[in-house]
């Protein structure tokens, strides 16, 4: 697949005009002002829009509007498939934690409660249920009903 550049892009811009304009004639100045000052009608005209036309795949410009959304599309295709890859990887590696109940997953308590607004300067301790991390291991799942598990 050859690369596009900007310059490439820009000389079928360019072809793509120069094929579809106007002629410079097409009208005399007379009829033209007579034509708008006449209705606003939407009038695409016979065959102009709708499959009757057929496909406009041709073009230069609309293959690479197509090209550049399938690109897009692409991209964030794979980037959503690598990043789910990732989290399974992820998850896979770490092990997992939930936070401690005993100090809310602050690691200490002040008076035995996880809230600092009972810390009187003395009395904070290093939780004894975690011993200080804030968090503890996820059991293992179990099956079973909940009265079997400790």
């Amino acid at each position: 697949m050859s690369q596009l550049t900007r310059r490439a892009a820009l000389q079928l811009a360019a072809a793509f005009a120069a094929a579809n304009a106007a002629p410079a004639a097409a009208v005399s100045p007379e009829e033209a002002a007579a034509l708008l000052d006449g209705p606003a009608e939407f009038d695409p005209g016979l065959g102009r829009l709708g499959p009757s036309r057929g496909t406009d795949f041709d073009d230069p410009l609309t293959r690479l509007d197509e090209a550049a959304l399938s690109l897009w599309c692409v991209s964030w295709m794979a980037g959503d498939r690598a990043g789910a890859a990732y989290e399974g990887l992820r998850r896979a590696l770490v092990v997992p934690r939930r936070s401690c109940s005993a100090c809310h997953g602050n690691g200490r308590l002040w008076g035995g409660s996880p809230f600092r607004g009972h810390d009187d300067g003395t009395n904070g301790e290093t939780c004894a249920r975690c011993g200080g991390r804030g968090t503890l291991p996820t059991p293992a799942p179990a099956l079973g009903f909940a009265a079997d598990r400790p």
